[in-house]
């Protein structure tokens, strides 16, 4: 178990969430439009956009409308919206036919919605599909179709980063690949120094459960699906999952996860203090304006693996075009507007390194890795140029492909999670714990 993941989420995974990634911004008010284009005998189109919690970098993104209006020709009106808000109201202004023509969105959003939007295939050019490495297409194509274009964030692969200083007092100079090898380093660290722990706690509060479980992403990397492939029933409750879940009993018997952060706590906090040893990349724009004294010890390690050997596919923030648009073309052009190595620089910067590069282009300008978290942020963007990464383990709760949201996704969450720190915490056998998980979660699905 590395960290905290994100699965089926709006991120918070990042390589994920809005939240990690550009920090702070719930609760915006809407952004005001654009100025529009002087008057004419002939107004000009007007292109409606709306982004996901952004309002906070409004000059980054006026910037690039304005520049997009006056290639164009056309008027750009630009709606923030809150992330808790975005599905209501645009399935709201959808049913009326109002709905912008272009909307930024998460995983969650695109997998839930995306018969509501355009398919791109016959709107983007293959020049402008290969400007994204295959890793950020991969989970954005449902049924063959690309339902969305990359913007940011995107999360295939996640670089660790370890403060060397409490590795070397255990003696480890060789970095993990697999969960397997992770957790066992994180037992030598603490038998060495019982006041450090590898990472944070192995269980999750039941709060975080919907946006960010553990149990489900670590089941998946490990082979073992949640759903079977009609999801009609659970099939986690295997030997295997059994096995599994034993082993990460022990090694949090073992002192591999920090017991105080059980509760919600500040991973950065830990981190910089040396109470653990590792951090999830995907989280580093919160580490920039805290590195303290370990900065000199901090060394970028792979992405951890599950058994399978695979990542997993997990999508970018994107923009998708509603099927309701009068001008798709237009839509998809100022997408791709924001895809310029200027228009991404600008937000990297405005981030503060927090948000990265998604084109080819832009992973090779080295103006993007100047910040201190630069030598993560470079291993991770290069880990997206690797074809076999669009070929990670699905999403999907069965292993079979992606798939629209599940049904009760969140509450097979929560209930999986629940058992899952049960047998982690000692409280309850793993096989009794993934008996009584699946038990509940098929009768869920059975109603």
């Amino acid at each position: 178990m590395v960290t905290r993941k994100r699965f089926l989420t709006r991120p918070l995974g990042i390589a994920g969430s809005v939240a990690l990634l550009v920090g702070g911004l719930s609760g915006c008010a809407p952004a005001a439009a654009s100025t529009p284009l002087a008057s004419s005998a002939h107004p000009p189109i007007t292109i409606t956009v709306w982004t996901l919690q952004l309002a906070k970098f409004a000059p980054y993104i006026r910037h690039v409308i304005a520049g997009f209006e006056k290639t164009h020709r056309v008027h750009v009106s630009w709606v923030d919206v809150p992330g808790n808000q975005i599905v209501n109201k645009y399935l709201a202004t959808y049913a009326a036919n109002q709905a912008p023509d272009l909307i930024n969105i998460g995983g969650t959003e695109l997998y839930s919605m995306y018969k509501d939007f355009k398919p791109l295939n016959g709107i983007l050019t293959k020049a402008q599909i290969n400007e994204f490495p295959g890793a950020t297409i991969a989970p954005l194509i449902i049924n063959h179709e690309i339902y969305s274009i990359p913007y940011y964030g995107a999360g295939t692969a996640i670089p660790m980063i370890y403060n060397m200083a409490l590795l070397k007092k255990a003696g480890i100079t060789t970095l993990p690949t697999t969960q397997y090898q992770f957790n066992q380093d994180g037992a030598k660290l603490h038998h060495a120094d019982p006041t450090a722990y590898w990472s944070t706690s192995g269980v999750e509060p039941l709060s975080y459960a919907t946006g960010g479980p553990i149990a489900t992403p670590t089941l998946l990397e490990n082979g073992i699906p949640i759903l079977t492939l009609n999801l009609k029933k659970a099939a986690f409750d295997t030997p295997k999952a059994v096995a599994l879940l034993n082993q990460y009993r022990k090694w949090y018997n073992e002192g591999v996860f920090d017991p105080d952060s059980i509760t919600p706590v500040h991973e950065t906090a830990l981190f910089v203090q040396g109470a653990i040893a590792t951090y999830n990349e995907g989280m580093t724009s919160a580490l920039q304006s805290s590195w303290g004294p370990i900065k000199a010890n901090l060394r970028v390690g792979p992405p951890i693996l599950g058994s399978t050997g695979k990542y997993m596919a997990n999508p970018p923030f994107s923009f998708s075009v509603s099927k309701t648009s009068k001008y798709p073309k237009l839509a998809a052009e100022l997408a791709m507007a924001f895809e310029t190595v200027p228009a991404q620089l600008a937000f990297h910067n405005a981030t503060n390194g927090g948000v990265g590069p998604i084109t080819n282009a832009a992973i090779r300008d080295k103006a993007f890795y100047r910040f201190p978290a630069g030598e993560a942020l470079q291993a991770r963007s290069a880990l997206l140029q690797n074809e076999y990464l669009s070929h990670g383990v699905s999403m999907s709760p069965t292993l079979h492909g992606s798939i629209p949201t599940y049904p009760h996704e969140n509450h097979i969450n929560v209930i999986l999670q629940k058992y899952w720190n049960a047998a982690v915490l000692g409280q309850m056998p793993a096989k009794q714990a993934l008996d009584t998980a699946a038990q509940q979660i098929d009768a869920l699905l059975g109603k």
